[in-house]
């Protein structure tokens, strides 16, 4: 199964500036862990200091909180306001199905 686990951080313009100096450090080797796909950073594009650290995730099993994300969630407070979440992927086909149930 595959999910993204969203670490999502609502921070001051010298919060933002701090961590996008110690993320490369802070996602480094992440990908090299089983089942992690890719990591993202994202940013809001109007809200330049609202970011996400997004981890996407591909093992079996129920989609949870790592603790990978939840390490990386406990580092990035110190910068702002945190919500870590987890969301899951549909396709279409998989809505369709569900749709038909």
């Amino acid at each position: 199964m595959s999910w993204k686990e969203v670490i999502h951080l609502k921070s001051s313009v010298e919060g933002a500036k701090s961590l996008l100096n110690v993320v490369p450090e802070l996602l480094e080797g992440l990908t090299s862990r089983s089942g992690v796909e890719s990591v993202e950073l994202i940013t809001d594009i109007v809200f330049k200091t609202d970011m996400a650290i997004v981890l996407n995730w591909c093992v079996n099993g129920e989609p949870h909180k790592s603790l990978e994300g939840l390490s990386i969630a406990e580092y990035m407070k110190k910068f702002g306001i945190i919500n870590h979440s987890v969301w899951t992927r549909y396709s279409l086909e998989d809505i369709a199905a569900k749709v038909a149930e």
